[in-house]
């Protein structure tokens, strides 16, 4: 079943909503902006928890921007780190486009 984490009408992350889907599997949905992803960055970590490992589907995710991108790879990164997995579902092709253009395909995990 699926919990609500991150409720985009809160007021706390206009516009960016992280809901667990359950067993590390979560779904990012909304817009990505300076305004919202320093909250939601903090916000997935703690929601990550003892995960070894985590899978975030971003179909409904609009990250092809410069705080979208920083949000995935800080979170990849931070994963990492703690010797946890990442995968990022079903990504957008404009988010692809913004991968490649910047270079920084090999810092992300995605399935399409």
């Amino acid at each position: 079943m699926k919990r609500r984490i991150h409720d985009k009408n809160s007021g706390l992350d206009s516009g960016i909503e992280l809901v667990d889907c359950g067993s590390g599997s979560f779904s990012l949905s909304g817009s990505t902006s300076i305004e919202n992803v320093g909250r939601m960055l903090t916000y997935g970590e703690e929601q990550f928890g003892d995960h070894k490992s985590i899978s975030i589907d971003i179909a409904g995710a609009d990250c092809a921007n410069s705080p979208g991108l920083a949000l995935l790879i800080e979170w990849t990164a931070g994963c990492r780190a703690n010797g946890v997995t990442l995968v990022l579902e079903r990504p957008q092709n404009g988010l692809l486009e913004t991968v490649s253009v910047n270079d920084v395909g090999q810092l992300l995990s995605f399935v399409r």
